[in-house]
């Protein structure tokens, strides 16, 4: 069995009567907030993958594994329908992500010397060789 760890990225929309959906860090605010709305994006992009994964989790059930893991299948990055049928840009998947932008366009770079994480992208899964205790 293969298990998945890719990332899922929504990317921006403009639908019909000039609707924009942005994809950016208020998608998951939802109505709550006044920079938030709920949307496509927050129903196909993350409330539909969370409720299947935890369907699949807690029940097993294999429709809700190929939306939740379904690795770039067409179950998974479907994102409905505008009203006159035109289909939203599906999601983008990928198991190696890279960013948009170079790291210093960000406030927050990856790269600063300040994330202890750093360096932590940089080298791949290692195997750990774990020695046993000294008696």
């Amino acid at each position: 069995m293969r298990l998945y760890g890719g990332a899922v990225r929504c990317r921006p929309e403009r639908g019909v009567f000039m609707y924009i959906m942005p994809a950016n860090h208020f998608v998951t605010y939802g109505s709550q907030s006044i920079y938030g709305v709920i949307d496509n994006f927050d129903f196909y992009g993350i409330f539909r993958h969370f409720d299947a994964l935890a369907a699949y989790t807690f029940t097993g059930d294999t429709a809700a594994k190929t939306i939740a893991l379904g690795i770039g299948s067409k179950e998974q990055c479907f994102m409905g329908e505008w009203p006159d049928g035109t289909p939203v840009t599906p999601l983008a998947v990928s198991e190696k992500p890279q960013a948009i932008h170079p790291s210093l366009q960000y406030m927050f770079s990856w790269n600063n010397r300040l994330n202890p994480r750093r360096g932590a992208l940089q080298t791949p899964f290692k195997k750990r060789r774990d020695k046993a205790p000294k008696r």
